[in-house]
């Protein structure tokens, strides 16, 4: 499946492409001083947009490679989260306590990246609590309980 802004781009640039070979054809203009602006219009956005393109490129990597998916939980560079959203530009991943991290693509393409949740969703988790010797086991259990739900482990 052929992602909708790789498609919109690829007809752009087809409708900019036959509005030219027109316009020559009808007019009997040359076109090559035309291509040849456009040409360095083009490296001037491609200078300029560096940064968002090289997210866009690594977001349509991550979308065929599917190193992760929606719902999974992660590891990278040290960030634990779960992927709430994966777009173009960014990947955010919700965290234990509840905040939104963006990261952008560009950075997820080079990162260690460790998915909790492949090759199986069942997974283990070793968490250190300290607490005091006077709570009641049962309220102890009963705290455990609810914030395993509000995360929604299984």
């Amino acid at each position: 499946k052929v992602p909708a802004l790789l498609r919109q781009v690829f007809i752009g640039v087809v409708y900019v492409g036959v509005v030219l070979a027109i316009i020559g054809h009808i007019s009997g203009m040359d076109v090559t001083p035309v291509l040849a602006t456009t040409s360095v219009v083009s490296l001037v956005l491609g200078l300029a947009l560096q940064q968002p393109l090289s997210n866009l490129f690594a977001g349509l990597i991550l979308h065929f490679d599917k190193p992760f998916q929606e719902g999974d939980w992660v590891l990278v560079n040290g960030k634990e989260g779960r992927i709430e959203d994966m777009g173009w530009r960014s990947t955010r991943l919700s965290t234990f306590s509840g905040d939104i991290l963006v990261l952008p693509n560009n950075l997820l393409i080079s990162a260690e990246i460790q998915n909790f949740s492949a090759p199986q969703r069942k997974t283990a988790r070793n968490i250190e609590l300290i607490v005091s010797p006077h709570i009641p086991p049962y309220l102890l259990s009963q705290w455990v309980q609810e914030e395993v739900e509000r995360l929604g482990l299984p």
